[in-house]
């Protein structure tokens, strides 16, 4: 995490200069995106007028004012080049009357409407075609949400960034028919709800859990916009200039590695091993399995697969040749040509009742990630 005092300096008794990522949490000067110009009360709020900079353009990000601790009246922020992003209505702190969204080329994004019990309606919505999706509360809306928030002991609340973007039909203002929510680094759907004039009535993941029902008992997609300005006022410390430029190293790495993939989906291809492992039942070494066995698979640039190693040696051998007649994987690549990978299966023993999990990997050789490092692209369980 970054040190503090390393995220502001003070330059008069009550004036500040704050500094902050892109996504409003504090971060060391030397690797921040937006610097605060502001005053702090007595009580460590922000007082008067406010005005966020972008550090590499100058350009104005944010202004509005504080009165008592709270956000008040105008808020306007800016996208890096200097176009209008938002322009709303703040109301100690909370989001008031009609909100406009622009696009960075200009363009209008979308009005929405928040109301006197902070609900939100969207009135219009436009993609980045310019193409109109929504009129008058009724249509098709794509974008991301606001963050969600947990109060952790003792009350310090954490703010939890979404990786994921919504999608789905709007009427009154309001969700309306079936949403999706889709993982945004790899567009896979991670859940299918539906609504009934923004009210949840049934919903499911996509991918069934390695534990647990599919069937959701509660909405995932909370539909609510936040202001910009409740994002500063979190003070969320975030992490080291060193951390963020080995994440952002790691971005880019992965944007070039195609992780090893199979013409089965990685569900269907697990459930079929766990149909052939079940044919093993009351063998005595099926019987003995631990709580979690792990079988390591190796692929050579063809996709064969070239090396089957862990700890159980029968369950080695009925996993090495059940893979052997199921179909061939496509082998990792960085920048197009081949890099070692494979995938890992995990079979999980729940008192007697198996599930099979599986994730790919990808080992980057030392000159593209300075060092030899293997990614793992994600779990996946069933």
């Amino acid at each position: 995490m970054s040190d503090l005092k390393d995220c502001y300096r003070i330059v008069q008794e009550d004036s500040v200069v704050v500094y902050y990522d892109a996504d409003y949490v504090l971060t060391p000067s030397e690797c921040a995106s937006i610097r605060r110009h502001t005053r702090l009360t007595a009580d460590g709020n922000f007082g008067g007028e406010v005005r966020d900079y972008w550090i590499n353009t100058n350009q104005l990000a944010l202004r509005v004012r504080y009165q008592d601790g709270k956000s008040d009246g105008l808020i306007e922020q800016y996208h890096f080049n200097g176009r209008l992003a938002l322009r709303g209505q703040l109301l100690q702190g909370i989001p008031s009357g009609e909100w406009q969204y622009w696009y960075t080329n200009g363009q209008r994004r979308q009005t929405a409407r928040f109301s006197a019990e902070n609900t939100v309606y969207l009135v219009a919505y436009w993609d980045s075609t310019g193409t109109q999706q929504v009129a008058n509360g009724t249509g098709y809306w794509e974008g991301e949400l606001a963050p969600t928030y947990t109060t952790m002991l003792p009350g310090n609340i954490k703010r939890n960034h979404s990786t994921l973007r919504f999608k789905g039909s709007v009427a009154d203002g309001v969700p309306h028919g079936e949403w999706q929510s889709i993982y945004a680094h790899n567009k896979q759907v991670f859940t299918v709800e539906n609504f009934a004039r923004g009210k949840f009535r049934h919903g499911r993941m996509a991918t069934k859990p390695v534990y647990g029902s599919a069937t959701l008992t509660a909405s995932q997609i909370i539909f609510a916009l936040a202001s910009p300005s409740k994002l500063a006022e979190d003070f969320e410390l975030g992490l080291s200039c060193a951390t963020r430029q080995q994440q952002q190293q790691n971005q880019k790495v992965l944007a070039q590695i195609r992780f090893p993939s199979n013409t089965s989906l990685p569900p269907d291809y697990a459930e079929q091993l766990g149909r052939k492992l079940m044919l093993y039942a009351g063998q005595p070494w099926y019987e003995r399995l631990p709580a979690r066995s792990a079988l390591r698979c190796q692929l050579d640039s063809t996709g064969s697969i070239q090396e089957v190693s862990g700890d159980n040696a029968p369950l080695q051998a009925v996993i090495r040749d059940a893979m052997r007649l199921m179909p061939r994987w496509s082998a990792a690549t960085y920048q197009g040509h081949y890099i070692p990978g494979g995938f890992t299966v995990v079979v999980v023993n729940n008192s007697g009742s198996l599930t099979m999990q599986l994730y790919v990997t990808a080992t980057v050789p030392a000159e593209s990630a300075g060092e030899v490092r293997e990614y793992w692209q994600y779990w996946i369980g069933f």
